[in-house]
Order: structure tokens, then sequence, then C-alpha cells
């Protein structure tokens, strides 16, 4: 049996971690673009 203050736990959790992958994809499309730019100006 689930208690209520256990799903408001699991939908925090799942916020939180919604946001990490958020945060991860945003940093990874940014280096993403900085390695295109740098390539392309012939940097890399």
């Amino acid at each position: 049996m689930v208690a209520v203050a256990d799903v408001a736990a699991m939908v925090n959790l799942s916020k939180r971690t919604l946001s990490n992958i958020r945060q991860n994809i945003t940093i990874a499309l940014g280096l993403k673009g900085v390695f295109l730019v740098t390539t392309i100006a012939g940097l890399t």
C-alpha cells in the first residue's frame, strides 16, 4: 500500500529527475554547438 506522503515524494523526485535530464540535454547541445563553431572556424 502506498501512502500519500510516498506519492508526494515520488512526484518531487520525478520533477527533480526531469530537471536534471533537461539540464544535461542543454549542456550537451551547448557543447555540440561550441564544437560545431570551432570546427567551422578551424580551431579544433
